[in-house]
């Protein structure tokens, strides 16, 4: 098994790098072929509207503003290993650092909070200007999505406060979500609803393609060897509609 967190990228046989994302508008979380529309797998989310997604090297995470739970998934699966309260009211985003839980609200105060492991035990915290619409983590960063105005993907040393070591405008008018591959920028705007892939760290889009439902909320990128065959997915969920579902897609960038 891979320990690997999100935000390192790691190429080999035995590995898998893919990337998730999430969508709110039919309750479902997807599993994309590398970055393409075509789905390879899918499962029901444990909450009505989903709002963000991360990996841990090994689980998929995920968080909800329904009842303000963040969820540890088996692996890639509905199956849940825990869940844990949100510290505050409107749980945005959910990341993993290799060691701790890193989460944001957006309902005012804008919080980052980092948790003590995977439990509601806060170590730090700090506040943010503006609404955030998806949390990812780097190896080094943060990356922080602002929906709030700005439409800004920015990149902040953890725990530093709202110190902004760069930032660049989105595609679009309401960026939802923002995943690293280790080279590239992910990101998803619900204006547009669309997935795009970044050139690095900048506003230069090497490819794009619509989410399989209307409201794309959240991206993420996992790299493991979980399973005895390479292959590169992106996951994807959309909240809202029906019986919330994940999906796997076939195909990468």
């Amino acid at each position: 098994m891979s320990t690997v967190q999100e935000g390192q990228y790691v190429w080999g046989d035995a590995g898998e790098q893919r990337l998730l994302s999430v969508d709110s508008a039919a309750g479902k979380v997807y599993k994309h072929y590398g970055v393409t529309p075509t789905i390879v797998d899918s499962f029901s989310s444990p909450d009505a509207a989903p709002s963000d997604i991360g990996w841990d090297g090994t689980n998929l995470l995920s968080c909800d503003i329904t009842n303000n739970y963040i969820f540890k998934h088996d692996g890639f699966s509905s199956s849940l290993l825990d869940s844990i309260s949100s510290p505050a009211g409107d749980v945005s985003g959910a990341a993993w650092d290799g060691t701790n839980l890193i989460s944001t609200d957006d309902l005012g105060p804008n919080y980052v909070y980092k948790h003590d492991g995977f439990t509601t035990s806060i170590t730090d915290s700090y506040t943010l200007s503006s609404s955030q619409g998806g949390l990812s983590w780097d190896g080094y960063y943060y990356l922080l999505c602002e929906d709030g105005g700005n439409n800004d993907i920015a990149i902040m040393p953890p725990f530093a406060g709202e110190r902004l070591l760069d930032c660049f405008s989105t595609p679009s008018t309401t960026p939802s979500g923002v995943a690293w591959d280790g080279v590239n920028i992910y990101s998803c705007d619900k204006a547009t609803v669309d997935i795009y892939k970044h050139d690095g760290f900048s506003t230069s889009i090497l490819d794009c393609f619509s989410s399989p439902s209307t409201v794309p909320e959240g991206v993420a990128w996992i790299t493991g060897d979980y399973e005895e065959w390479t292959e590169w997915n992106l996951l994807s969920i959309d909240p809202i509609g029906g019986v919330p579902l994940a999906f796997k897609h076939w195909g990468k960038f």
